[in-house]
């Protein structure tokens, strides 16, 4: 090897160890780097000495940052805590779909198995908060609103009776003793079966139409008439 790549290799190596010892030296800057005593415990450390994100226990216990500022603290599979500082939220789960729970800071949600779902406001020094909109859900025999107008509040039991508002993809529909009859609206045409779904009468916003079901049926809409003959088992 020619003298010069030597010393030059040499000065190289002496450089990286100088470095090495000041940066461990009392007064002298953190740089960058991570503790990994895996699997108990793996963190990045930054330049200020800080850790913001870990791991514990292997992937089990964590810490970590997630898109748009937020964070994310848990115990897989069975706890996760999102928070989102700019927008207030805060999301809990606790074995995902088991439970759920949401909140802005002021009003909440949750929701077990998306099968029983709680929303309302919070609770206010002054007692409790704005009661203008406050839902319960106990699928699919329960389902209540609670908005302060009648307009959009509802109150039903299924399939005894019951009415529910902008749901199902319809304005409202009412029923007594489901199937024995069901009324429902849609931008302002009505549908009364009697019993659902073999006898249906179509009426209100310029609609008009019958049906026996399976047999035949037919409606007229604003400028168009649908008629329909069905047949099968």
């Amino acid at each position: 090897m020619p003298l010069r790549h030597f010393f030059a290799c040499f000065g190289l190596a002496a450089a990286s160890v100088a470095s090495a010892v000041a940066a461990d030296q009392p007064g002298s800057p953190p740089a960058e780097h991570e503790r990994n005593i895996w699997p108990a415990w793996v963190a990045p450390v930054d330049a200020a000495g800080r850790t913001p994100e870990w791991q514990a226990v292997g992937p089990l216990f964590f810490r970590k940052f997630l898109p748009e500022n937020r964070t994310a603290v848990g115990f897989r599979p069975f706890y996760m805590l999102k928070r989102n500082p700019a927008a207030g939220t805060t999301e809990t789960d606790v074995l995902y779909p088991v439970f759920v729970y949401r909140t802005d800071g002021t009003s909440y949600r949750w929701s077990v198995f998306s099968l029983i779902n709680r929303m309302g406001p919070h609770a206010t020094a002054a007692g409790r908060g704005d009661p203008s909109d406050r839902g319960l859900d106990v699928w699919p025999v329960y389902f209540s609103r609670s908005t302060g107008s009648p307009d959009t509040s509802y109150q039903a039991l299924f399939p005894i009776v019951g009415t529910v508002k902008n749901r199902f993809y319809v304005d409202r529909s009412d029923w007594v003793l489901f199937p024995l009859y069901l009324h429902t609206e849609s931008k302002g045409a009505t549908v009364v079966s009697v019993p659902w779904p073999f006898l249906r009468f179509i009426s209100g916003n310029g609609n008009s139409g019958f049906a026996l079901w399976p047999l035949f049926g037919w409606r007229n809409k604003p400028g168009s008439i649908i008629a329909s003959f069905i047949s099968g088992p």
